[in-house]
């Protein structure tokens, strides 16, 4: 099924029922969706798949600073070699963690929703190790005895594109927008909101040395005069234009570590003794700085349209009862049935972002930033319908399925929607559900007691999102 990119933005807040008569479907929560980060990985190296002793060298300078490249250390290794070295893939620990958040959304979130046949529930994945692996750890954990429950993995790139596969029609975001963004043809002013993190990032690397910050057009002057350090904000500004690096500089040096630091201390490993896990989840603001550069309104258009048509197109084959036609081609197609009761999507941080750009939301999870989008981190749609005007039996709100506190204000009053007409019925909660930073650093069994939501109701003929509070 080929899904436009950018023409179907406003999908969501318009599911279409043509056809609606000839079937009418039962009040109440009608499907799940769930779009999922992958759980805790290992980390990239600076723009290389994997990080190096050299790297380090470059960069950290500080002799009691121990940043571990063991593959095995972070629980990444696929191999006996000792020597392997950690790359991005989902560590053991991530996928523990994982498989507990599916656990829980069976035996607390969705309890008596979740009552389903395995043919009922289904996934998509990103065809990488960590994606794949973090559906079957969420779906192991769902539902530990339907081992044939395994993540569509086959024609899923644009349905997970990030920037990667830029065309003419959807490009990356250009240098003049990025500097309309940041004000400037450089992050100088982005940079002066996290100035003092980057600082206690540099302070702890003791960065660098002097190669970092000479430029291939100035080679390192070899005078022993000249300094043999430089630090992160000595970083000459060089434009790079990928969709996750626009600018080599401050900023995205500052950004590697951070994210680095954060991922170190999620895996349960041990920390810097310089640090606390406090001072490093608030060291995690320059990763979030960066993100929101990279996942501008631009990017989220032209990369994060596909994923969200979809998304859309699989609630409208819920309500239609019937499949949906699809042209012929390259995917990503609807392979679920129009029975499917859940549905879950293994995708990147970026992805969520892009979502969350063109629905317009926030989220506030306690321990967390805004709107970050943490390992293993979810926004859950749900699909509800109210009762036709012929059947006005009353089912318990999901807010009353979990006994979850009011969340004030909201958009849109479900109540109207009763007596309307069938295409009025049918409305989407939306949800981000995270374990708390100490739930997934120490890998915490879940309970409804315990994990953190943030709640808002979205008007699916206004697609706005007003409400977003903590719910615990």
């Amino acid at each position: 099924m080929k899904l436009g990119r950018a023409a179907t933005l406003l999908a969501l807040g318009m599911l279409s029922l043509v056809n609606a008569a000839m079937y009418t479907p039962d009040s109440g929560l009608r499907q799940v969706i769930v779009l999922s980060r992958h759980g805790v990985r290992g980390p990239y190296g600076l723009g290389t798949e994997s990080p190096s002793e050299d790297l380090l060298k470059q960069y950290v300078l500080n002799p009691n600073l121990n940043l571990p490249l063991s593959a095995n250390a972070w629980g990444t290794s696929e191999t006996e070699d000792p020597a392997e070295i950690v790359s991005p893939k989902l560590t053991k620990h991530g996928f523990h963690v994982v498989k507990q958040m599916g656990a829980y959304f069976r035996d607390h979130l969705y309890e008596e929703f979740l009552n389903a046949t395995c043919e009922e529930t289904f996934a998509y994945a990103d065809n990488n190790q960590r994606d794949n692996l973090t559906a079957l750890a969420f779906l192991s954990g769902l539902y530990p005895l339907c081992t044939e429950l395994v993540p569509i993995t086959k024609e899923t790139q644009s349905l997970f594109e990030q920037g990667q596969d830029p065309t003419a029609n959807c490009p990356v975001c250009s240098r003049a927008v990025y500097e309309g963004i940041t004000g400037s043809n450089d992050t100088r002013f982005v940079l002066q909101e996290i100035q003092e993190e980057v600082a206690e990032v540099n302070e702890l690397l003791q960065c660098c040395a002097a190669s970092v910050c000479s430029t291939d057009e100035e080679p390192e002057k070899s005078d022993s005069t000249e300094s043999a350090t430089c630090d992160l904000f000595g970083i000459p500004t060089q434009w790079n234009g990928a969709f996750y690096l626009p600018w080599k500089d401050t900023l995205s040096n500052a950004d590697y570590f951070s994210e680095w630091l954060l991922l170190q201390s999620l895996n349960n490993m041990s920390l810097p003794s310089q640090l606390s896990f406090e001072k490093i989840l608030s060291l995690a603001r320059i990763h979030e700085t960066h993100m929101d550069l990279i996942t501008n309104e631009v990017n989220s258009a032209n990369f994060g349209a596909t994923l969200l048509a979809h998304l859309t197109a699989s609630f409208e084959q819920n309500i239609m009862q019937k499949p949906l036609p699809v042209a012929k081609g390259e995917g990503p197609h609807l392979l679920q049935g129009p029975e499917n009761r859940l549905l879950y999507y293994a995708a990147h941080d970026i992805n969520l972002l892009y979502v969350r750009n063109l629905l317009r939301l926030q989220w506030h999870t306690k321990g967390w930033h805004p709107h970050q989008p943490v390992p293993g981190g979810m926004l859950v749609f749900e699909l509800h319908a109210t009762p036709t005007k012929s059947n006005k039996q009353t089912s318990p709100t999901t807010s009353e399925f979990r006994n979850l506190k009011s969340t004030g204000r909201v958009s849109w009053d479900v109540e109207v929607a009763v007596d309307t007409e069938d295409a009025s019925r049918f409305y989407v909660k939306l949800y981000f559900v995270a374990a708390s930073p100490e739930q997934i650093r120490n890998g915490d069994e879940l309970s409804s007691e315990n994990v953190r939501y943030s709640s808002c109701y979205v008007n699916p003929r206004q697609l706005t999102c007003f409400v977003v509070l903590c719910l615990e």
